[in-house]
């Protein structure tokens, strides 16, 4: 609901004269042009009151204190707006970001490394059989050593922190 100076003043039982004023405060909320007239937000309104009267009420009270936290700080609205709009923005750049497709799923990025190390591993494990197959003049020591490398690797990546990832123990291949 938007509100005029008069109504303004109806509703605050004040003067035209402090409302002019009022207006001119930095910290009163912006109008907005409804035909030939300016209007107010009347909910900015209330709350730059609130905010002046809370003022007033701790300047009387006492002086404030360097460091303290007063409900001036706490309700300002220029600062809330300002707060609110780098949060709308940011939130538009995320939604250009995932239109263009220049966003990833975490969750679909940790599965498909999943995927792949445990495609990884299933070769690995299997190096070591073909090898002795391939070259059966091999001593198998050489074998042995070449499965033991792959288990180390294996380890490697199993102990590699992966957010969200489940790790699932290294099987042993019979060969």
């Amino acid at each position: 609901m938007l509100w005029t100076r008069k109504e303004i003043a109806q509703v605050f039982g004040a003067g035209g004269r402090s409302v002019d004023e009022w207006v001119r405060d930095p910290q009163f909320p912006d109008s907005v042009r409804q035909g030939r007239a300016h209007a107010y937000p009347s909910r900015d309104v209330v709350f730059w009151f609130i905010n002046r009267e809370i003022q007033r009420l701790v300047g009387e009270a006492r002086a404030p204190q360097d460091g303290d936290a007063t409900s001036v700080e706490i309700l300002n609205l220029s600062q809330e707006r300002a707060r609110n709009a780098r949060a709308q923005a940011e939130q538009r750049e995320l939604d250009l970001a995932e239109r263009r497709g220049s966003l990833v799923d975490a969750g679909a990025a940790v599965t498909a490394m999943a995927h792949a190390i445990g495609a990884a591993r299933h070769v690995l494990l299997g190096v070591h059989a073909a090898v002795a197959q391939t070259y059966p003049d091999l001593p198998l020591e050489t074998i042995e050593g070449i499965r033991d490398l792959h288990h180390e690797a294996l380890t490697a990546l199993s102990d590699a922190p992966m957010p969200g990832a489940v790790s699932a123990p290294v099987e042993e291949e019979v060969a």
